[in-house]
């Protein structure tokens, strides 16, 4: 691969890859620690954020809430399309939940805003969760 397709595959994606000092990165920490900037104040959050994930992992979702897993954030999207193509990532059928994003700023949990369309918290407890869409 020539170094001017790696440039024009990361221009189409600048949600989640960017040029920096001509190296690739990631926008943000999928596994490993990068400072993504500030948080928000809770007034800059959005009311509402989505989680797009799988059917099967709603049950444990709704009783544990919502955990970074083996990466750094737990990732949430500004718009039902965007957690949903986030969710189709993964073996369906799929859920998105809808998460009390401005109220959870607002009760001292830090979230950032690496990109457009994403926001990253360390994890939303159950009772932030306002309730899902299958589909």
């Amino acid at each position: 691969m020539t170094e001017n397709e790696i440039i024009e595959i990361i221009s189409k994606d600048t949600e989640r890859f960017e040029l920096k000092d001509d190296l690739v990165r990631a926008r943000y920490g999928h596994s490993f620690p990068i400072k993504i900037g500030e948080p928000l104040q809770p007034e800059e959050v959005p009311e509402v954020l989505y989680h797009g994930t799988t059917r099967e992992a709603l049950s444990s979702i709704l009783k544990e809430g919502l955990k970074p897993m083996r990466r750094r954030y737990v990732h949430l999207s500004l718009t039902v399309d965007r957690a949903l193509q986030v969710a189709r990532r993964k073996k369906g059928p799929y859920v998105v939940l809808r998460i009390r994003a401005r109220e959870l700023a607002k009760r001292g949990y830090d979230i950032y805003r690496p990109s457009e369309l994403t926001f990253l918290v360390g994890e939303v407890p159950p009772d932030y969760i306002e309730g899902y869409d299958t589909v």
